[in-house]
């Protein structure tokens, strides 16, 4: 940024200026002028002009003073990209495709060209020699001639939204009616529709009414990292966004208010998203507390038979234990929930492994839900051992797998009235705990004889730890229970998705000869999700 200053990005959730110089005896010195979060996660180089830094920062295009650090303005549009300098203009290519010339000044985001190019994704910044720029996306290239402008208009790429009939029909009485009635008009129609999202059909509509720059709206429907602008109505103070989805769907959403996410006001559901924190990013990779989130559901969605409280009375007990593992060479922790009776009688009880049960405790109450399962008749009476060992996507499995067959099972069978035979030990988990599940049934199958999956995540990178076991002849089929959401952990700008990992594991493993069941469900993932089909998925590992 200057000749002594150069702007630092690659931290993840930071960036900085620092100044270097020399001292008396010669030797380089370096001081940090500032640092922040301004400008972050992001493949994107940055570029200066002015003395302003333009770079996006996640998946927005932002504007920061070089000088102080200090945010001078931030675009949703043109959508996450990377961005060259020609002048002072920002040449922006998005990674959904769409070029964009946008001006390179510190008032607002003011875009002076654009247009769509791809269909499909472009991972790279432009080049710009002489009067052209040069693009490419994952299978093309373009050259694009700038030309002087010849007052052509303005559009961005949104897909029209599809409204129901009687949305339709307010949304054109606000339009037909003069601007001193207008807001009069949109209080009427709210009055009549006191909840949000209002359905249509398979069309829900989420309002908000309110001051802002900036309103859109994150959810599980639109992928990690993802948000989908809402419509302003002009002449009011109300925004809409019109999705269409299945049905019977359930799913989470946040409001987005000038950045700041803040749950649905019309809507009284809320939950804790284990998935999500802040910006929508993923909390297993950026830390930070679990963004709350409201939830809908569609008017054919069925609501789980048992609902549960935080912390109600158990008709059964916890105990807590731990085994020193030498295999992942620590403590390994766990609470063992034993059924009602369980103290008055002889008899052995199958056993379920769930794994990274902390979370699954926290976000869905797992225990509480089985309790109340079994204390219905919906549920045999069976014994559950929660291991409250997260699995960290960089440390990798190593040991775990060891350690659940050669240390935690024999630990239980010798404490607790089990049986024994593998047709009677289920491992499931949630996540990255039905990764840990899986590992440990196809590590296991002697002793092991099902797994449960709520959305297996599993990346590329996890492969390795899986394959040798898939190499191996099947002698001892698994019957596997494996899930995903129709809109899972998903991002499509950077070509990933959970769901689809999971349905080509599940077909991978039939072919390897395992017993596979289950498939897709109508919602997103995380334990808000996944707790509605506990049962359902214990009925299948337990073969209930």
């Amino acid at each position: 940024v200057s000749r002594d200053e150069v702007f630092l990005s690659g931290k993840g959730e930071t960036s900085r200026i620092v100044s270097f110089s020399e001292s008396s005896s010669g030797r380089p010195m370096f001081k940090t002028r500032w640092r922040n979060r301004q400008i972050r996660n992001t493949f994107n180089v940055a570029v200066e002009h002015g003395g302003y830094l333009y770079s996006f920062s996640s998946r927005f295009l932002a504007c920061v003073n070089a000088e102080t650090g200090k945010i001078a303005w931030k675009s949703r549009f043109p959508g996450d990209g990377f961005l060259s300098l020609a002048g002072d203009k920002l040449i922006v290519m998005s990674k959904l495709g769409s070029l964009h010339v946008v001006k390179a000044t510190p008032d607002r985001y003011e875009e002076l060209a654009s247009m769509k190019l791809f269909e499909d994704l472009s991972w790279t910044h432009p080049s710009i020699a002489g009067d052209s720029i040069f693009v490419r996306s994952l299978g093309e290239v373009a050259c694009i001639d700038v030309l002087p402008n010849q007052g052509q208009q303005m559009a961005h790429f949104d897909s029209e939204q599809k409204v129901g009939p009687n949305f339709a029909r307010f949304l054109s009485e606000v339009n037909l009616s003069p601007d001193k009635d207008k807001d009069a008009v949109v209080q009427r129609f709210l009055a009549q529709n006191k909840t949000s999202p209002i359905i249509e059909g398979d069309i829900a509509h989420f309002v908000y009414t309110g001051s802002g720059k900036e309103i859109s709206m994150a959810s599980g429907l639109f992928g990690a990292r993802q948000e989908r602008n809402m419509t302003h109505v002009k002449g009011t103070h109300l925004y809409y966004l019109a999705v269409q989805v299945p049905t019977d769907m359930r799913a989470n959403y946040v409001l987005l208010v000038d950045f700041n996410e803040q749950l649905d006001p019309r809507n009284s559901n809320s939950t804790l998203s284990w998935v999500y924190g802040k910006d929508m990013e993923m909390r297993f990779l950026r830390g930070g507390k679990p963004l709350p989130m409201s939830w809908f559901a569609m008017p054919q969605w069925k609501a789980p038979q048992i609902q549960v409280h935080p912390d109600p009375k158990l008709a059964g007990r916890l105990e807590n234990r731990s085994v020193d593992s030498k295999h992942v060479k620590e403590q390994v922790t766990m609470s063992v929930y034993l059924p009602p009776g369980y103290a008055t009688n002889e008899k052995r009880y199958p056993v379920v492994y769930l794994h990274d049960g902390d979370a699954a405790q926290k976000f869905a109450h797992y225990v509480n839900v089985v309790d109340g399962l079994i204390s219905s008749g919906q549920l045999s009476p069976l014994i559950l051992v929660v291991i409250n060992r997260e699995f960290n996507l960089f440390k990798g499995a190593a040991g775990y797998a060891e350690m659940f067959r050669d240390e935690l099972i024999p630990a239980i069978d010798k404490n607790y009235l089990t049986i024994t035979n593998r047709s009677s030990r289920s491992s499931v988990g949630g996540g990255f705990g039905s990764f840990y599940a899986l590992l440990c049934g196809l590590a296991a199958p002697d002793l092991v004889g099902s797994v449960g999956c709520h959305s297996l995540y599993m990346f590329d990178m996890m492969g390795p730890m899986i394959d040798p076991l898939l190499a191996r002849p099947t002698t001892q089929p698994l019957n596997i229970y494996v899930e995903w959401g129709r809109y899972d952990l998903a991002n499509n700008v950077e070509n990933w998705d959970m769901g689809k990992m999971a349905q080509k594991m599940g077909e991978k493993l039939q072919k390897n000869g395992h017993n596979i069941y289950g498939g897709q469900v109508n919602d997103t993932t995380g334990w808000s999700s996944w707790k509605n089909r506990i049962g359902i998925v214990l009925k299948h590992t337990l073969n209930q």
